[in-house]
């Protein structure tokens, strides 16, 4: 796997920039902020399962780390003929009854959200989970006041990788895309905040789809503390 944390000449790209590189994060939610993987996966696992197949939560979780549409469309691949509709249904109820439960932030998501508080910067998020769900675990977690504004996936924006929700939050704010930073899991969060104009952090996992022109990879959030 190639750069897949902060590498030596990164690092000096960033010392030879002013002190604070950026002033705005804009997060992603499920798999970057939150670890909400787990959760979905259960959930996809049980909604197949009740549509009589069988699909094990490690794999579920691999096709869900792609995209929610991925995972749908590689479950009807393999089971036959299954109602995309009723699968999704079926999939957001499951999701609904786990999702709180057991879902938290990542290990340092705190910590880097209140550097940029502390430090005179802002923190964005533009998710596709629903802003009710998104606000019910950052007050869950004690994070919700260090956040500006959400950009949820029932805002009618459309879905990365269209840069449409990073363009209505830098518009809205009057962010300078220059001084702002996306923060994502996955190749379509950095595809859409390079199509914004915007630079880019991807977090690596293992069994993570790396991409490969993310301005910056990490393993940890924590490692996004010298970039802000």
């Amino acid at each position: 796997m190639n750069k897949i944390h902060v590498s030596e000449r990164e690092r000096a790209d960033i010392s030879g920039k002013r002190e604070s590189v950026y002033s705005a994060l804009i997060w992603d939610f499920d798999g970057t902020l939150f670890n909400t993987y787990p959760a979905m996966a259960k959930a996809l696992s049980r909604a197949l399962e009740k549509m009589g197949h069988q699909l094990p939560a490690p794999e579920a979780h691999r096709l869900l780390k792609v995209s929610l549409r991925h995972a749908v469309e590689v479950s009807r691949n393999l089971f036959g003929p299954i109602e995309k509709v009723e699968l999704e249904q079926r999939f957001l109820e499951e999701r609904r009854a786990v999702e709180e439960p057991l879902s938290q932030p990542f290990p340092g998501a705190k910590e880097v959200c209140e550097h940029m508080r502390a430090t005179g910067g802002r923190n964005f998020i533009y998710t596709h989970k629903e802003k009710t769900v998104v606000e019910r675990l950052l007050h869950r977690f004690g994070m919700e006041k260090l956040f500006s504004d959400i950009v949820g996936g029932d805002d009618g924006h459309p879905h990365k990788p269209s840069p449409h929700g990073f363009l209505y939050l830098v518009k809205q704010h009057n962010l300078s895309p220059s001084a702002t930073l996306t923060v994502g899991d996955r190749p379509l969060d950095i595809t859409a905040a390079h199509a914004a104009g915007l630079a880019a952090v991807q977090l690596v996992e293992e069994g993570s789809q790396v991409a490969e022109d993310a301005d910056y990879h990490i393993r940890q959030l924590i490692e996004l503390i010298p970039l802000v």
